[in-house]
């Protein structure tokens, strides 16, 4: 930094000598005052460079979570469509398991009709068989 100092014809050298020892004093105060600014300047700029590192750092998290998020998502897309084919599955099974006891309803109806038949035959046949005895006929036995 230069300095140029102006002296007056008529002013004395004493005054110059204070005038110059103030400016050197404040350039003194200037130049600390600009050191301990600059050494602000260089720690907030440590601190930003450190920011941006973290947010970088952070940044690179977020990335890696939201590809995590999708791929769980794709899986969750996977397993409801797999849930929607076993239940399909179920419906259909259940709906065959329905039309099984219907069948098997209709069946015991007709085995109970047929017991009922057989009953009521051999209730026929034994009191046919009484009635033969009785009138003294011959039996004849199926075979």
């Amino acid at each position: 930094m230069h300095l140029v100092v102006q002296l007056e014809a008529h002013a004395c050298p004493a005054r110059v000598l204070a005038r110059s020892q103030d400016l050197a004093e404040r350039l003194s105060s200037a130049t600390a005052a600009q050191a301990q600014l600059q050494q602000q300047a260089d720690a907030l700029t440590a601190g930003l460079a450190d920011a941006q590192g973290q947010a970088a750092a952070t940044h690179g998290q977020l990335e890696a979570s939201q590809q995590d998020v999708a791929a769980a998502q794709a899986q969750l897309a996977a397993a409801q469509q797999e849930l929607a084919g076993a239940q399909a599955e179920l419906s259909a099974e259940r709906r065959e398991l329905a039309a099984a006891r219907a069948e098997l309803a209709e069946a015991r109806q007709e085995l109970a009709a047929a017991q009922a038949q057989l009953s009521a035959a051999r209730a026929e046949v034994h009191v046919s068989g009484r009635g033969a005895r009785a009138m003294g006929l011959p039996l004849v036995r199926a075979r």
